[in-house]
């Protein structure tokens, strides 16, 4: 299995400390495409593997066709290059976001189709033992029927976050590529996927919501949102309620609850990093941890299995599209709040400022407990 890697900085670097670390037994690094590799913390690694580096994916592709390649490359990059990939005979794991059209993903599709190569996207959740086990048990009714998914993630970001970005925040980024980015299509999109991913008719399938809710704001000053409150229905009769933000006082990372008519499903990892069940009758089951480095590396492992045993990949573009399509359709619909200038406040932590608004995050905590959203959030229309 000869593997290729494109883009070996940013999160490129995390694939690459899975070969590092041993966390993908059986397989190695056979290739890395990066024209500033002298800027990637892993260069001196890469060069004492002997690693060949590519300044271009021609480049690559001139020398050797990868098995699979993996995309860890800017958003607009995406869509040629994960054509150029497949049509030049390999298969491909792309980073989330894939797009933020609902063409380009289309396009993408087909193009899968067409060249018969398989194109899986990297939210790791829906490739980790933890969420398929859980989903293999939401399938086979041990949990009873979905009722609730909540999710609650509060991840303070300072202002260089977004200052020293050409796209964090922006619809376009400064080349005029479009990007849609936000808290809800870049940091939290795990979590909000993972509830489609987890209501899915099939293993590999997300499903579609039949209502959505939102309201939008921002305390940093950019294009789009860095804070939302989402609830919606699904096909199944599961609500769900997504709340998240970079602009509140408290860091929180990432809980969750999922109610069944028999148990209710618990992650709260700033306490515990198992999720686990509870049933109605007291016992527990625990599922695994969905944030540990050997799970986050098994989109990798899991996407060599779809390719080596010809099924499909766990996330492919049908899997995404739910999560693509509540992203789109609130940023078209749904106003952004400013929070007024007189309800933020600046503050210096490690040396790095942050701005937030004051009691946001009690806000975000009290509606995650009653499981709503604020009074004026916007219906939209899908």
């Amino acid at each position: 299995m000869i593997i290729a890697l494109v883009g070996a900085g940013g999160y490129g670097g995390a694939y690459i400390h899975f070969f590092q670390e041993g966390l993908l037994p059986g397989l190695t690094l056979d290739a890395v495409v990066e024209p500033y590799i002298e800027k990637a913390p892993a260069a001196e690694w890469i060069r004492a593997q002997q690693i060949p580096v590519f300044q271009t994916l021609e480049e690559l592709y001139d020398v050797m066709t990868p098995d699979l390649t993996i995309l860890s490359t800017p958003i607009p990059l995406h869509v040629p290059q994960a054509v150029f990939c497949m049509e030049h005979g390999s298969h491909v794991l792309c980073e989330k976001p894939l797009t933020p059209s609902f063409d380009d993903a289309m396009l993408l599709k087909l193009v899968s189709e067409r060249t018969g190569k398989k194109l899986g996207v990297g939210f790791q959740w829906s490739f980790s033992d933890t969420m398929l086990s859980l989903k293999k048990d939401i399938a086979s009714g041990v949990l009873g029927r979905p009722l609730f998914f909540k999710t609650h993630i509060s991840w303070v970001r300072p202002e260089s976050y977004y200052a020293d970005s050409n796209w964090k925040g922006r619809i376009r980024n400064a080349a005029g590529d479009l990007v849609c980015d936000s808290i809800l299509t870049n940091a939290t999109a795990h979590y909000l996927h993972n509830i489609f991913f987890l209501n899915g008719a099939s293993m590999e399938s997300a499903s579609m919501p039949t209502e959505l809710r939102g309201f939008l704001g921002r305390v940093y000053p950019i294009e789009t949102f860095d804070t939302c409150f989402v609830e919606g229905l699904l096909p199944n009769g599961c609500r769900f309620l997504h709340i998240a933000s970079h602009g509140a006082e408290i860091n929180s990372e990432p809980k969750l609850e999922y109610t069944f008519e028999n148990a209710t499903v618990y992650f709260d990892s700033n306490t515990d990093p198992t999720l686990y069940a509870v049933f109605k009758d007291g016992h527990r089951k625990e599922y695994g941890q969905p944030l540990s480095e050997r799970e986050v590396s098994q989109k990798v492992s899991r996407m060599v299995e779809a390719i080596t045993n010809d099924t499909l990949p766990c996330c492919g573009v049908d899997t995404i599209l739910p999560h693509l399509t509540t992203c789109a359709k609130l940023l078209e619909q749904v106003p952004i709040h400013t929070y007024p200038v007189e309800d933020q406040c600046l503050q210096l932590r490690g040396g790095s400022w942050f701005t937030y608004a004051r009691g946001l995050y009690e806000q975000m905590d009290q509606y995650y407990q009653d499981g709503t959203v604020p009074e004026n959030a916007v219906t939209v229309q899908l």
